[in-house]
């Protein structure tokens, strides 16, 4: 049989094969190894994985990349990240290391306020260029697909923009960028008519043009102090269900204010941070069907006092993933040290954190039985790495793991 592209000779293809639906509770942590294994791709989809002895004498390539031992996993997939924005945050360090937090920053007009500002004065033409360069530096380490919000123009031309350049910047050599519309961020100050008047904005045209225009699959909101109400965030997000947009949440990120419990009653497909969540919130999220994302660099950058607790989400079942958070306050584009922290900082394995990392990471873009694992029929956006084991991968800290990317059956190597 012919195929187009045979990766062969890894130390393990770690698979991730499972029951239908995220990774949760026992099963969480499945790798799904077929050691000495292979994978045969076609017109950009898996078609077979096995040993590579059985499927060197089944298939004739036309190319075959050598894993000569490393590990090979599915694509890394973000699901949390804030790609389009312009200029740089840099000089909130020192706020931060002389003792401000993130919500003083934030009163002061610094923080999203100061990217607004910035993201205003961009052209489209410049937020292209600076999401598609994100994009190649994220898919050099692994990452073949990636959320990538708005929520820095905080009014409907400069939210529009943001949008388009995610639309823009999609193309054959980047990851697949999902966009949602996080036009729900905080309270503009220049918003006509106050916080009332910008809600109805939200809720009527800005949504109900996202929506017909299609530029983003996902409404999502920050429900947190400092930014939106429990009531307010329901408002904007049974809106947009009502325009045919799946939703998300940032929740409980600075303070508990039943953020996935709302979540969990609104039926979202993610519920995102969780540092604050409550015992009673942990326990909605896992009788729920939404993927718990957590985003370890978040409180490791922001000098925060605590992670989200995520041995807990996992004792109860939940389905967790992991993401960057990439945006000004998290500068953070590689997945690989993601997975890290996720090990170091929140306590998940190795094991663990690859899934958090792929498969239900997927679930958390609604992309599931499209891209996470190494199976039949699913995209071909397949890893080889420089290391044999999955504990390889989180114990070196510092070098890319990644040796070939390979991207919707076509071959990459990380410059």
């Amino acid at each position: 049989m012919r195929c187009d592209l045979l990766v062969a000779n890894s130390s393990a293809v770690a698979t991730l094969r499972q029951e239908a639906g995220p990774q949760r509770g026992k099963r969480f942590g499945s790798l799904g190894l077929v050691e000495n294994g292979a994978v045969a791709i076609r017109d950009g989809r898996i078609v077979e994985v096995g040993p590579t002895p059985r499927l060197r004498a089944k298939y004739d390539a036309d190319e075959q990349v050598d894993a000569e031992g490393g590990l090979v996993t599915p694509g890394f997939v973000d699901p949390h990240t804030h790609l389009p924005f312009a200029g740089d945050r840099s000089f909130e360090l020192k706020l931060k290391l002389s003792g401000k937090s993130y919500l003083d920053i934030l009163k002061a007009g610094g923080g999203i306020r100061h990217t607004v500002r910035a993201t205003r004065k961009a052209s489209l033409t410049e937020l292209t260029k600076l999401t598609r360069e994100r994009a190649r530096i994220m898919l050099e380490w692994g990452t073949t697909t990636a959320e990538a919000k708005s929520g820095y123009g905080l009014a409907w031309p400069h939210e529009k923009k943001q949008l388009l350049a995610i639309r823009n910047a999609n193309a054959r050599d980047v990851p697949e960028l999902v966009p949602t519309f996080l036009g729900a961020h905080v309270i503009p100050n220049d918003a006509k008519g106050g916080r009332a008047g910008w809600m109805n904005q939200l809720t009527t045209r800005m949504i109900q043009a996202v929506s017909k225009e299609r530029l983003a699959e996902f409404c999502d909101v920050f429900l947190d102090q400092g930014a939106y109400t429990r009531a307010e965030a329901k408002r904007i997000l049974e809106a947009a269900r009502a325009s045919g947009l799946s939703l998300k949440l940032h929740a409980d990120e600075f303070e508990n204010r039943q953020g996935a419990e709302l979540a969990a009653e609104l039926g979202v497909t993610s519920c995102e941070h969780l540092l604050q969540v409550s015992n009673a919130g942990i326990k909605a999220l896992s009788q729920s069907a939404a993927v718990a994302v957590l985003l370890p660099g978040v409180a490791t950058l922001g000098f925060l006092e605590s992670q989200a607790p995520a041995r807990k989400l996992v004792d109860a079942g939940a389905a967790v993933a992991i993401g960057t958070d990439f945006n000004p306050n998290c500068p953070v584009l590689t997945m690989p040290t993601v997975l890290q922290w996720a090990v170091f900082e929140l306590r998940l394995t190795p094991a663990e954190a690859l899934v958090a990392a792929t498969t239900n990471a997927a679930y958390a873009l609604g992309r599931g039985d499209k891209v996470g694992l190494i199976e039949p029929g699913y995209g071909a956006n397949v890893l080889v790495h420089h290391y044999a084991t999955v504990d390889e991968l989180a114990y070196w800290v510092g070098p890319n793991p990644v040796r070939h990317v390979i991207l919707g059956g076509r071959v990459g190597t990380p410059a």
